[in-house]
């Protein structure tokens, strides 16, 4: 298999594109097979068995070959990924143990795969996957990892998606075993206790009251805590815990006894067992926590026997569900007890849910509120939005036991649980939770037809609120003074009926105090399910009052209904027929119960009285006598409601399975007309004989008098009961009535065919024309018509514009006044209150109100006014003679342009203008408000008005006058035509492009719209050029300035047709005037795109044609063009002297003008000619007008510089677009590769003239594109560069660019001999000095560096280079580099550090200077000279290197000058030195000098630095190396002397040099070499003296020494007196300070010290006491044994054996402790204890061989005992056993000796 696998991997690497082919190919061959892979194999096993059918293991076998190759390759997983997901969930969705593989293969290859893991489960199909308990285990485990994990977040994404409902409702079979569910509960509960474990753990230094206070405060929440110490809840683990939470809510864990009263666990398998003991070892770890932690207590009490059997639950589970309550997990506790009290109530009878620990729990336990009903979103379980907003869904998934799956009856246990549960409070009435509870589960019997049980619940709770309220009222008060609490608790049953005020189950939305007596209930418009069976119960309970007082009523018809009311104890205002209204008056429209509302209603409203008294009289309507207002809201809200139903379409609540709407629509009618019709108040009413509209049958019904409502006698066939049932049957499951009537046809009411009735036709009477027939028409007839019916029309169109007026006058009057109907009145007024009867100074209040009262007058006035303008409104004005007459004058119009001969024509024509312009004139004012003049105006204008007015020159005139109108102008446009008036055109033009502003924009529009060119320039004769160009430049400037508009498009349209019909001469006159206007801002810019358009036939420009050879063709000559250039070049450079910015109309004008460039250098006509002069002629031209845009301009004394403040893109796209028009000129020259070079030309003088950045930068980013590869880099170009660069104009954009052209361009290096070449040299080490500015990326810098290096440098030979010359490079170089750059070394040896200016320059020296790459050699060839360019060289280097050091030094704050970086200043510095050892050795002169001069340089740089600073010690670091690795150390010994300042740092570089100078010679006779050039200070001696003991530098301290013996001249005294000075500088050595391993060296001092004491005893005539050396060697012996500890021995903690261990080797620790013994031995006296005390000596070394650290040589200490044993040697032979033993320690440094001295 993993062959295969392999292989199809290899085949879909090597063919990428058909990789997700290959794929969907194995899965489609996995999933051809007809079996659905499941057969023979167990539902949750993970793997098939061997036996297991062949689709099975086909199937697994193509996932897991898509699994393997394609998130195993990264190359592939990115192409394949969504399509092997794809087909991954196909095969899952075959057989879900594909899944469980999968999942087997995940666990096993997470780590390759970690982030497509989670995609990969989320393409799964994992709610149709049943998992095995294997499964579970291995994904509950990955929990266990850290929270946020991808292993933690992809077992979460399982663990929400698995399906863990119900899968039949009917067998109550769980889709996932309940096995799984208790599995996942189990582990989750135990993974959060384990945390929360470690958490208390890790905060276990926390006191027990914080904890405490900690976790009353997280049980609180975040939002009672103040913000510094919400965050410590809000964190990954409490989120873990909360999606704990959930999913455990999630799981069906509770499992009720199947015979429904036991359990018999004898008939269950072992691992389908009801419950768990509480003993078993599952629940051993949530036993012990829960009784503090409430996931424990819920899980158990869940899952073990505490829950399932009654008499273990009294013992543990009310303690377990008040810590479920009691961590604010009111939703787990109350989902707990809704699956176990029913349970509890079938076992052991329902006695339990009246126990007083059930009502103690549960009457306080819905005060709190739920968060999972906050939590939902407005729908509820069955997908439909529910009554109650947010909180219906959450209670449904509560009350979902309580919804029957079926027609079965609601389990009647379940529901008296939740009424006892909800019940338990006294007040519950009042609590908003208890009520959304009894909302739904009325709503629940409502649908299932099981109102009586929720009914009698209700009707008793209301008695025992009566009672309660009627016993309260009648307690008595009793007072005494020695019972205070007594006496609290009968003040407060007194004073309780007054705030609670009368009894409702309805409070409404308002609290418990606002819904008191004095403010009253409100109607509950949120669950009305509720209100509806709450009223229902109050209006039965007062049936005996409302009787009573009916009787009352009807005897005495003139009582109200407060003098009936009286003695019944209960408010008006509580009587159910105001609650019932209360509520209809705020119920939603839609809602299912409004008909039953109504019902209810109107059953007491028509209540009529029974028994006793003699007529049956209806009473229930004279509750609203002194309520009007409530019976007209409640007429109104019928009315909307027959509205709403009306307005839905037919069929809407019918497939819902309510009624139809148009029934309800009748229905609220119906009732409206209830309210309205008096007559059904009295009691002889015959109902029957209304009509079908009052529906009888429904009054009947509401007039029973009979109790008013009960569930039986309802409406419900106006609820929709059958929707109600399905959409909480939904809850559970999808039920079957749909699918049952799905098939069933719906009715279709287009099918209703109305059948007609034929009927005989009407009877025909021909009637006389009011018009006569145009036969018949004469011209005296006609006019005649016009002057009489005309006059009609005319007389009354003015009474109607009189009665405008009028109604405006009316109008007018009313807004005027209306703010003064209302005016501020200012009262006064005064109250005296007392604090108690026999107050004696009562407190007197003063006080002013301002009350807003109606002014009398003013409100007569506005309502007299309003009714005359009501009247005004309803007169008719209409005429009918009017039509006659408008029918008249419309037919003698007919006749009038029905056309005549001769004379009839010209009478005609006489009669037809009088009556157009007289018309006109007359009716043209009232047109718009009077529609029979418009009428007639219409016609007048297209028929007379286009027979006989348009197309006169002297008609057209006569009618421009007219319009003087907006009415007009839109009356006479169409017979406008303005072409016919040769001689007026262009006045007529001017007049109407002035009416801008003065008329509506369309209207001018329509005027512009007539001026036709091609008619005007039709002419016969035409219109001459002056003329056409006075027009055209008229219409040019009247072009407004606007983005668009109709009169823009209008004129626009006419200089289109206008310049395609103008000459070209005119023509080009017409640009430039165009040109001229757009710049002055006069005109809109989109004139260019009409001149460019007119130039290229009326097509737009194609600007690809500059990328081509081809050629515009249009009217312009060669001449005509370049003049026409030329022109606009005069214009925008006098723009520019006007300091006019020539950008300054941006992007409106901006595109066109450019598109008008292109089209005049595009011309065929301007190549017609293509001699190099003529091309010269060209590009002047071009270059003129293209400099004014890049803010130059050329005049006679030069150019200047304008500002060019606009925008960046325009100005880079006419760069853009000239660099094209300049490569499409070099197309048609002779030579096609000057492109280059003139661009290069516009480039230098925008920079020469000191073009603006913003410029500079576009023509940057513009010519970089080019290929400047052909260009010619030849001196004047590097001169001018130079030049920049000299006069500081060499900006970082501009050299850039300009070290692009020298990257890219070709240099002419035949000149390198001359000035060009040393000019060249110049400007490339200045363009390098600034390199890290221009190239911040490393890559191109070195490309750059290479490639002028290369042309510049590469193959130079530098031999002829003079010191001069080099210096003049140097002196050129910047002291500053980029700090940026910070080179770390004077070689490029990496590629990074060769991408370094700073780095390229020195090797460029170096090469210049002959200082070769190897550091063995030197160029001999002229060694003076190379010697001098090396000085040169590392001036500079130690140049930089002093600037950098002095900026840091003197000001901390100034700008950084970091050439080099710090922490390498040292490694410049060696590397400096090192050029030292280059050539042959000390072999000229010169090469000392240079040796000299810059070891001094170097010196003088340690000098300069603050001592103790970082750079200083850097300094040192590399000076020291430099010294170490020199070949002369002699020579920087001496320069050392004479340089450094510091006395301590002089010390330490000679001990180095001595070093390097021992090491290269091991020449004892050296040390006289080294005695001629060691210069001690003199000033400084001691102090140089102190460091060389300070820091041990011995080889110092002996040179000195030989000195001093040297200068002696063999004097005896002097030698012991320097003999003394050595032994006091021996024993003040710090052997601790010095360089480990280098300890040896002591041994040139105790040598020298022994010589001089062997000498002074030889030459001694006293004995050995009276030896001035030997009185130092007990101090000597002291700091010997001092050396040769292993452990410091001073301090506390060496005192205690603690100290730290000893720096010195081993080595040089036996030597110093044979040597004091020595020592101490041969000063011992005679005296006792003598030879204990050399034992001990002896002993001492001896000890060192059994010592494990001395092993190496322990080999030595054998001939060190028998020397110091051997009585024969004295002090004498100090000499030989210092050389002996440092012999055989120290051979290195024993032969360094001077020998005998």
């Amino acid at each position: 298999m993993e062959k295969k696998v392999e292989g199809l991997v290899k085949a879909m690497l090597a063919n990428l594109e058909e990789a997700g082919a290959m794929i969907e190919f194995v899965a489609a061959v996995a999933l051809a097979g007809g079996d659905d892979g499941r057969g023979g194999v167990e539902a949750g096993s993970t793997w098939p068995e061997q036996g297991s059918p062949l689709s099975l293991q086909l199937l697994i076998a193509a996932a897991r070959a898509v699994f393997t190759a394609s998130f195993f390759n990264s190359e592939l997983c990115k192409i394949v990924e969504a399509p092997a997901l794809k087909q991954l969930a196909a095969i899952s969705a075959r057989s879900s143990i594909v899944m469980s593989c999968i999942l087997e293969w995940t666990r096993e290859n997470f780590i390759r795969m970690p982030q497509t893991a989670g995609r990969l489960f989320d393409a799964l199909p994992l709610q149709t996957w049943h998992t095995s308990a294997r499964d579970l285990e291995l994904v509950l485990n990955m929990l266990k990892d850290p929270i946020g994990s991808p292993k933690f977040v992809l077992a979460q994404k399982i663990v929400e998606r698995l399906n863990w409902d119900v899968a039949n409702i009917d067998t109550h079979e769980l889709f996932l075993p309940r096995s799984h569910h208790r599995l996942v509960a189990l582990t989750l509960a135990n993974i959060c206790l384990d945390r929360q474990s470690l958490r208390d753990s890790r905060a276990g230094i926390i006191s027990g009251g914080m904890a405490i206070a900690s976790k009353g405060l997280a049980t609180v929440g975040p939002y009672a805590l103040p913000n510094s110490l919400s965050y410590l809840y809000v964190d990954e683990e409490k989120r873990f815990f909360e999606w704990c939470w959930t999913m455990i809510l999630k799981m069906n864990l509770y499992h009720g006894p199947i015979t429904g009263d036991s359990y018999t666990l004898d008939t269950f398998a072992s691992e389908e067992k009801p419950f768990e003991p509480l003993a078993t070892p599952a629940l051993a770890t949530l036993r012990g926590a829960m009784r503090s932690h409430a996931m424990a207590a819920y899980v158990v009490l869940m899952v073990s026997e505490i829950g399932h059997h009654y008499h273990m639950f009294k013992t543990e589970g009310w303690y377990l569900l008040r810590v479920i309550k009691e961590d604010g997990r009111s939703g787990a506790a109350l989902r707990s007890a809704v699956e176990l009290f029913p349970t509890f109530a079938k076992m052991y009878g329902v006695g339990c849910l009246d126990e007083e620990e059930f009502g103690r729990f549960f009457s306080g336990f819905f005060k709190g509120g739920f968060q999972e009903m906050e939590g939902k979103g407005g729908e509820g379980e069955d997908g439909q939005q529910q009554d109650g907003g947010t909180r219906k869904g959450g209670v449904i998934s509560f009350l979902r036991p309580l919804i029957p799956s079926d027609l079965r009856p609601i389990d009647d246990v379940v529901l008296r649980f939740w009424l006892k549960a909800l019940f338990a409070n006294e007040f519950w009435n009042f609590n908003p939770v208890a009520i959304s509870f009894l909302d739904s589960i009325c709503q629940i019997c409502f649908a299932h037809g099981q109102m009586a049980v929720i009914s009698n619940a209700l009707q008793a709770e209301y008695g025992r609120m009566l009672d309660c309220f009627q016993t309260e009222g009648k307690a008595p008060l009793r007072l005494q003074i020695t019972h205070p609490i007594a006496t609290s608790y009968s003040v407060a049953s007194a004073v309780k009926p007054m705030f609670q005020g009368y009894p409702t189950l309805v409070v409404g939305s308002r609290s418990w105090l606002e819904a008191s007596a004095w403010k009253g209930p409100t109607a509950e418009n949120e669950r009305s399910w509720y209100a509806f069976s709450a009223l229902t119960a109050e209006t039965e309970a007062e049936e005996d009052v409302r009787r009573m007082i009916g009787e009352a009523m009807s005897r005495n018809p003139q009582a109200t209904i407060s003098v009936a009311a009286v003695g019944t104890g209960k408010p008006v205002a509580m009587f159910a027929i105001y609650r019932w209204a209360q509520h209809l008056l705020e119920l939603p429209l839609d809602h299912p119960l409004l008909p039953l509302f109504w019902r209810a209603f109107f059953s007491l409203y028509f209540q009529r009285t029974e028994g006793s008294v003699p007529l049956n009289t209806c009473f229930g309507f004279r509750f609203f006598l002194d309520r009007r207002e409530t019976l007209d809201a409640l007429e109104r809200r019928l009315g909307q409601c027959s509205q709403f139903y009306a307005e839905r379409m037919v069929g809407d609540m019918r497939g819902r399975g309510g009624p139809n709407v148009d029934q309800l629509s009748q229905l609220y009618n119906a009732m409206a007309l209830w309210l309205r019709e008096p007559r059904l108040a009295s009691p002889d009413m015959f109902v029957d004989s209304l009509g079908e509209r009052y529906y009888v049958e429904r009054l009947k019904q509401c007039m029973s008098g009979r109790t008013p409502v009960s569930f039986s006698a309802a409406w419900l066939d106006l609820v929709p009961m059958s929707a109600l049932r399905e959409g909480f049957v939904n809850v559970k499951t999808v039920t079957s009535a749909t699918t049952a009537n799905a098939g069933a046809p719906l009715e279709d009411s287009t099918s209703v065919v109305l059948a007609s009735v034929v009927r005989p036709p009407p009877t025909f009477v021909p009637r006389q024309p009011l018009a006569q027939s145009l036969a018949t028409f004469t011209i005296k007839l006609a006019s005649s018509i016009f002057d009489q019916d005309l006059t009609v029309v005319l007389s009354k169109s003015r009474s109607f514009d009189r009665l405008v007026a009028e109604h405006m006058k009316v109008d007018e009057d009313y807004t005027s006044n209306l703010s003064r109907l209302y005016a501020n009145e200012l009262k006064r007024g005064r109250a005296e209150k007392g604090c108690s009867t026999k107050c004696a100074g009562r407190a007197i209040f003063d006080f002013r109100v301002q009350e807003v009262q109606s002014v009398g007058e003013v409100k007569s006035f506005l309502s007299e006014n309003r009714t005359h303008a009501e009247v005004l409104m309803g007169t008719d004005h209409m005429d009918p003679k009017i039509c006659i007459s408008a029918l008249k004058v419309m037919r003698a119009m007919d006749w009038l342009c029905s056309g005549g001969r001769g004379d009839e024509e010209s009478g005609k024509r006489k009669v037809a203008t009088q009556v157009f312009y007289r018309t006109v004139a007359t009716l043209s004012a009232s047109a718009k408000e009077f529609p029979p003049a418009g009428l007639v105006l219409d016609r007048l204008v297209r028929s007379l008005g286009l027979e006989y007015v348009a197309g006169s020159a002297e008609e057209t005139e006569k009618v421009f006058e007219l319009m003087n109108s907006q009415e007009r102008i839109g009356l006479l446009v169409d017979v406008f035509r303005p072409e016919v008036a040769v001689d007026a055109f262009e006045r007529m033009y001017v007049k109407v492009a002035d009416m801008v502003g003065s008329f509506d924009e369309a209207v001018v529009a329509s005027l512009l719209r007539q001026f036709d060119m091609r008619g005007w320039m039709g002419n016969s004769p035409k219109p001459s050029a002056g003329t056409q160009l006075s027009f055209a430049r008229v219409v040019l400037n009247r072009l407004p300035d606007v983005e668009a508009g109709a009169i823009l498009d209008a004129q626009l349209e006419i200089v289109r047709e206008l310049m395609a019909l103008l000459p070209v001469e005119t023509y080009t006159e017409a640009i430039e005037e165009g040109v001229l206007r757009v710049m002055k801002r006069e005109v809109h810019p989109r004139v260019f795109e009409v001149l460019v358009r007119s130039l290229n036939a009326g097509e737009p420009v194609r600007r690809s044609i500059l990328d081509t050879t081809e050629l515009i063709l249009n009217r312009l000559t060669r001449e005509r063009a370049l003049s026409l250039v030329q022109s606009i070049t005069k214009i925008v450079v006098a723009f520019c002297d006007d300091d006019v910015p020539v950008y300054s109309n941006g992007a409106k004008y901006f595109e066109s003008f450019v598109d008008l460039v292109i089209t005049i250098f595009a011309s065929s006509s301007v190549y017609t000619m293509s001699s190099e002069i003529h091309l010269k002629e060209v590009w002047a031209a071009l270059r003129d007008l293209i400099l004014p845009f890049l803010g130059v301009v050329r005049q006679a004394a030069g150019c200047k510089i304008v500002p060019i403040t606009q925008s960046t893109p325009l100005v880079q796209q006419f760069v853009q677009v000239s660099c094209r028009l300049v490569g499409k000129m070099c197309r048609h020259a002779v030579i096609a590769n000057n492109l280059c070079a003139h661009l290069w030309e516009i480039y230098a003088i925008v920079v020469k003239r000191g073009g603006a950045d913003a410029i500079l930068g576009v023509l940057h980013n513009v010519l970089r594109q080019q290929a400047w590869t052909g260009m010619h880099l030849g001196w004047d170009v590097v001169h001018q560069m130079l030049g920049w660069a000299e006069k500081g104009r060499m900006g970082v954009e501009i050299q850039r660019f300009v070290c692009f052209v020298l990257e890219a361009a070709q240099w002419k290096m035949e000149y390198r001999a001359g000035q060009y070449w040393m000019d060249a040299i110049h400007l490339v080490f200045f363009v390098v000095g600034r390199g890290m500015e221009v190239y911040g990326d490393g890559e191109a810098r070195l490309k750059f560096l290479n490639g002028v290096g290369g042309k510049c440098f590469g193959g130079v030979d530098w031999s002829n280079f003079t010191p001069i010359q080099f210096g003049e490079v140097v002196q050129r170089l910047p002291e500053d580099w980029s700090p940026a750059e910070e080179a770390s070394t004077l070689q490029s040896a990496e590629s990074k550090t060769k991408a370094s200016p700073l780095l390229f320059t020195l090797e460029c020296l170096r090469s210049m200077a002959g200082i070769s790459k190897d550091v063995q050699r030197l160029d001999t060839n002229d060694l003076e000279s190379t010697y001098s360019k090396l000085e040169q060289y590392v001036d500079y280097v130690l140049g930089l290197l002093s600037r950098q050091t002095s900026v840091a030094r003197i000001d901390t704050l100034a700008k950084p000058c970091r050439t080099f970086a710090d922490p390498h200043v040292g490694d410049i510095l060696f590397e400096v030195l090192q050029l030292t050892e280059l050539g042959p050795v000390m072999a000229q002169q010169a090469r000392g000098v240079a040796c000299r001069h810059i070891t001094q340089r170097c010196f003088g740089l340690l000098n300069e630095s603050e001592r103790g600073s970082n750079t200083f010690n850097r300094l040192w670091e590399g000076l020291a190396r430099g010294v170490r690795s020199s070949s002369v150390p002699i020579l920087i010994v001496s320069v050392a002397c004479q340089t450094v300042a510091s006395a301590e740092h002089m010390a330490l570089l000679v001990e180095t040099c001595l070093e390097r100078h021992l090491e290269l010679t091991r020449d004892p006779q050296g040390w006289k070499y080294v005695m001629r050039h060691l210069s001690v200070p003199e000033l400084e001696a001691e102090t140089f003296i102190r460091h060389c003991l300070g820091h041990a530098l011995v080889l110092t301290l002996y040179a000195h020494i030989l000195q001093k013996l040297d200068e002696c001249e063999g004097n005896p005294d002097l030698r012991i007196m320097i003999g003394e000075q050595l032994g006091n500088w021996i024993v003040r050595t710090k052997m601790e300070a010095g360089e480990e391993g280098t300890e040896g060296k002591m041994v040139l001092l105790l040598r020298l010290y022994a010589q001089l004491l062997a000498t002074e005893l030889a030459g001694l005539p006293l004995p050995e006491r009276h030896s001035r050396l030997r009185g130092h060697l007990p101090e000597i012996a002291d700091v010997l044994f001092k050396w040769s500890e292993d452990r410091a021995n001073q301090g506390i903690w060496a005192t205690l054996g603690f100290g730290p261990r000893s720096r010195l080797s081993v080595k040089f620790r036996l030597f110093s402790r044979a040597l004091g013994t020595f020592v101490a031995m041969r000063l011992l006296g005679t005296g006792e204890g003598r030879e204990e005390q050399k034992a001990k000596l002896v002993g001492g070394v001896q000890g060192l061989q059994g010592n494990s650290e001395y092993s190496k040589v322990a080999e030595f200490v054998e001939p060190v005992v028998k020397f110091l044993e051997d009585e024969g040697n004295g002090l004498g032979s100090l000499v030989q056993f210092v050389e002996r033993l440092g012999g055989m320690l120290f051979p290195e440094y024993h032969l360094m000796g001077m020998g005998n001295v």
